[in-house]
């Protein structure tokens, strides 16, 4: 038995089919399909039942409710463009569902477990998503170019997200990173202009190139002390950036080979041990900073050319350094004093550079 329900209002309609019988959703539509706006599937669906609806693309609909449906294995390729792609039980394959382009709501099978590559990106009038608890892997570019997308509730136990998986959302306002996160890809949330603020999970342990290059709206970054690597250019293009907080044992240098953001606050927690040569070189806008007792081990040039006013130590024992502590010469420090704890005044000059090179140190 099936269950075909059908309201119509004028051309529009909603439509309700329970598929017994992967394959057979062709029959089960009729030809009215061009007219229905909402549809809510159950039961089993397979690649003959996805190649059907993706040729006829269906656009009208703009609701489509898989939720209490379950994709199964079997039928024809879906896809055939760029090779024969067919379905797998419990995932949403690659380019599955982006031909939707009119689609404003998805709900996706309950049982689906892996969202593969491209899944779901182009869904240009996708405005929210609630992925199911089930789904613990997403595929690179999921999300690619769902241009008006603003919402997105990933699983807590979600352990994977692809490369792209956001790239080019410009209007996401809202994600979740879940806890099980070891990794944040390559330009994950590249071009995501409208994003204002992300937290980034205790449990990433690096952070690919160009991960947040363009969030144009992100004023405001912190670095769990979990996080061993960053690679270049991740927050190149957030023009509105301009505070940095690290808790890692080694503050590296980020490089920028373009559109720095205009950083004027590092904020260094006490879990910092190291601040590597050129760490904040970048940062022309910095003006002052604060280096507690806990960082040991500070490399050279970590700051631009004359851009440096106060620099605070909290340690009174001097940390061991490379040499010069501005950009290419001694001289870089000359308008910059240096604040030091009282009564190790005499420990910072006894060690001569990079110390002496401040205008002058004052006890605090």
């Amino acid at each position: 038995m099936n269950n075909y329900i059908t309201v119509r209002q004028g051309s529009a309609g909603s439509a309700k089919i329970h598929v017994a019988e992967a394959g057979t959703l062709p029959a089960l539509l009729g030809d009215n399909y061009g007219q229905i706006t909402d549809l809510e599937l159950s039961g089993e669906l397979n690649g003959t039942d996805f190649k059907f609806m993706l040729e006829k693309f269906m656009v009208s609909l703009k609701r489509l409710n898989l939720e209490k449906a379950r994709i199964v294995a079997g039928g024809e390729a879906y896809f055939t463009l760029l090779g024969d792609y067919y379905t797998e039980t419990d995932k949403l394959t690659t380019y599955l569902l982006p031909s939707f382009t009119y689609l404003s709501e998805v709900k996706l099978p309950s049982s689906v477990t892996v969202i593969g590559d491209f899944g779901l990106s182009g869904l240009s009038e996708l405005l929210s998503l609630d992925i199911p608890e089930s789904v613990d892997s997403i595929g690179t570019g999921a999300f690619l170019g769902c241009n008006r997308l603003e919402r997105v509730n990933l699983p807590e136990e979600l352990d994977y997200l692809g490369d792209m998986a956001f790239f080019s959302c410009p209007h996401l306002l809202q994600v979740n990173l879940p806890r099980n996160l070891s990794y944040i890809s390559s330009s994950l949330f590249m071009e995501c202009r409208d994003l204002p603020s992300i937290e980034i999970p205790s449990t990433v342990d690096s952070i690919a190139v160009h991960a947040f290059y363009g969030c144009e709206s992100l004023t405001k970054l912190v670095i769990p002390k979990s996080v061993r690597y960053i690679a270049a250019d991740v927050w190149a293009g957030c023009s509105n950036l301009t505070t940095l907080e690290f808790h890692t044992k080694v503050i590296p240098q980020v490089y920028c080979m373009a559109y720095i953001p205009p950083i004027n606050e590092i904020i260094i927690g006490n879990e910092v041990e190291e601040i590597e040569t050129w760490a904040f070189s970048d940062y022309t806008q910095l003006r002052t900073l604060t280096i507690p007792a806990s960082v040991k081990s500070i490399g050279m040039h970590i700051f631009g050319v004359d851009c440096m006013e106060a620099l605070h130590m909290q340690s009174a024992t001097p940390p061991e350094t490379a040499g010069c502590l501005a950009n290419w010469n001694h001289e870089g420090l000359s308008a910059c004093t240096l604040y030091v704890p009282r009564g190790s005044k005499a420990a910072y000059e006894a060690v001569g550079c990079p110390w002496t090179d401040f205008k002058e140190i004052v006890e605090e």
